[in-house]
């Protein structure tokens, strides 16, 4: 799961057949209501699913943190 806010993002992905099938069946599964499904794992799980794993890129070195989780960046010998 990807844990920050920020996204760079190709809309056409999300207006894909693919992933409009996908939206429809975990809302007709009742999910977002029953069990509060949110907006980024449901974003996480498409990308896992449908996109290329060559064109997903993880940013690192950016701090979050959300509820119990936290992300620092870790500085390294390479860094300038």
């Amino acid at each position: 799961f990807f844990y920050n806010n920020f996204e760079v993002t190709a809309v056409q992905f999300w207006r894909s057949d693919a992933y409009r099938a996908l939206f429809a069946a975990l809302d007709n599964s009742g999910g977002f209501l029953s069990r509060r499904w949110g907006d980024g794992p449901v974003r996480t799980i498409a990308l896992s699913l449908l996109a290329p794993q060559r064109d997903v890129v993880k940013l690192t070195g950016i701090a979050y943190w959300h509820q119990n989780f936290v992300t620092l960046p870790i500085e390294t010998e390479d860094a300038a």
